[in-house]
């Protein structure tokens, strides 16, 4: 959502060269998020999992270590980023060729401080989850999202140029962290965040734990950053600019069933930790069967609507091409609900198989499209993206985890796939019926166009894709909109 509303004005503002710059820019300090070394996600799970035991101590404990083992790495980060600019050229490494010296070094420095401010928060933003309020937490971290949005909107409709962006964005950041300071407070009382030096027990574990889920910022890296600055050494601003656009869009359709799986995840992971197998069998194919149908559905919408909904948004100032769009949006039908599993796994603190499937992705991903850019340009990059998302993310986690839940994973996860790709069929055929009725040529038709599809294809996914007892499921939630009858 953040580039969606973004990328207009950032071209508005600064043209493809200067925002190509800035692109390459952030994928450089993005890189910084590979030293939170798994720490987030551990820790955030270790919270959760000590809260529900009702292990207090452990609990503070773990918040205090976690405190402290963020001050040394951030400290020694800075020392590394300062000693290393005496030698490295940072700006010729990520590839900044258009923007001035001065503005793009300034720039660097401070969205790598908006980084490394960042790196804590969700550690700090667990706390609620830990203590049973999930929906808190996620205001807290819609409101930090909003501020990343709202500040450079304002700055970029001002005329202000990169560093004043990067500027207002770490404030905004520091903003969110005294926000949580003051929630927490009065929600539970006194803040937990003095420090604590782990023994060398605990540094054990930690470190054991910890290396698993370093995978995760790696290759989110690889798989997202990564690729931006690979076509920004290996072909021109255009190439980055419609890559980095097709993947906003198309992004929309996986952040969907992204937040569907959080919930979900939530709840199978405390099943999971109280070893309650039978509901968390049920659960678990129920909510990988709703989340891979929902992917489907929107990943076979996205390929008919793509093109109209580029040309409103960007008034016709990047060209992607169909094929960049085709590539990137298929994996979302048939990978939306691996999401599911790896939630399940990060919640209850279960890292080894996330590692795992990540690594496969991130490594078969990266390299397949280190291979495939030079003769096919963005498009070589989506293609071998998705040839790793689907042989780590689709084949290997979700049949790692279902064996290790002692669930016969073979036939639930054939049939969950197989599902998801009708819906993607079902989504690309009612997306092609229903613009034949409402073509969105501007954005009050392409409000109707989104508002008919869902209510035709909501309904067939209903009717044709869910057994009995998942839509009596869906039925007993919507049940307050049933009209009651009068008594005879």
């Amino acid at each position: 959502m953040q580039q969606i509303l973004l990328v207009p004005f950032f071209l508005r503002a600064w043209g493809i060269d200067l925002y190509n710059d800035w692109l390459l820019i952030n994928a450089a300090t993005t890189l910084l998020t590979i030293f939170d070394g798994g720490m987030q996600p551990y820790f955030s799970g270790l919270l959760q999992e000590t809260k529900v035991r009702n292990e207090f101590a452990a609990y503070h404990r773990a918040v205090r270590i976690a405190n402290f083992n963020y001050l040394t790495v951030i400290a020694l980060v800075l020392a590394v980023i300062a000693a290393g600019s005496l030698w490295v050229p940072w700006l010729t490494l990520a590839g900044v060729d258009h923007m001035d010296f001065r503005q793009a070094y300034w720039t660097l420095g401070l969205l790598a401080a908006n980084t490394l401010i960042a790196m804590p928060f969700g550690v700090a933003n667990s706390i609620y989850r830990a203590n049973g309020e999930y929906d808190r937490s996620v205001l807290m971290n819609l409101g930090n999202l909003a501020g990343q949005v709202a500040v450079p909107l304002v700055l970029l409709v001002l005329g202000q140029p990169s560093q004043i962006l990067a500027a207002g964005m770490a404030g905004a950041t520091l903003l969110s962290w005294a926000i949580i300071a003051v929630d927490q407070r009065a929600r539970y009382g006194p803040l937990p965040w003095g420090l604590a030096v782990p023994t060398r027990a605990e540094l054990k574990v930690t470190v054991s734990k910890c290396l698993y889920f370093a995978s995760q910022p790696v290759s989110t890296w690889m798989t997202i950053q990564g690729p931006l600055l690979m076509l920004g050494h290996l072909s021109g601003s255009s190439e980055t600019v419609a890559f980095n656009t097709a993947r906003t869009l198309i992004g929309v359709s996986r952040q969907v069933t992204i937040q569907m799986s959080y919930p979900f995840g939530f709840e199978l992971s405390v099943l999971l930790i109280r070893d309650e197998l039978a509901a968390l069998r049920r659960l678990l194919i129920d909510s990988v069967t709703m989340v891979g149908i929902v992917g489907g559905l929107l990943a076979g919408v996205t390929v008919v609507v793509a093109q109209p909904v580029v040309l409103l948004w960007l008034r016709g100032k990047v060209g992607i091409p169909d094929m960049l769009i085709l590539t990137m949006a298929l994996p979302i039908a048939v990978s939306a609900s691996s999401q599911v599993y790896q939630v399940l796994l990060s919640f209850s603190n279960r890292p080894k198989l996330i590692a795992h499937g990540v690594g496969i992705f991130a490594v078969i991903g990266f390299s397949a499209s280190l291979a495939l850019v030079g003769p096919l340009g963005a498009e070589g990059v989506a293609i071998g993206l998705a040839v790793g998302e689907i042989v780590g993310m689709v084949m290997y986690l979700p049949a790692k985890t279902l064996e290790a839940i002692g669930m016969r994973g073979s036939h639930f996860h054939a049939v969950s796939i197989l599902r998801a790709a009708l819906a993607a069929l079902l989504g690309y055929g009612v997306g092609r019926l229903v613009m034949l009725i409402v073509a969105p040529a501007d954005y009050l038709r392409l409000f109707a166009f989104g508002a008919l599809w869902a209510a035709v294809a909501g309904l067939g996914a209903y009717a044709l894709l869910l057994n009995g007892e998942q839509r009596a499921v869906i039925a007993r939630r919507f049940a307050f909109l049933r009209v009651p009858q009068p008594a005879k």
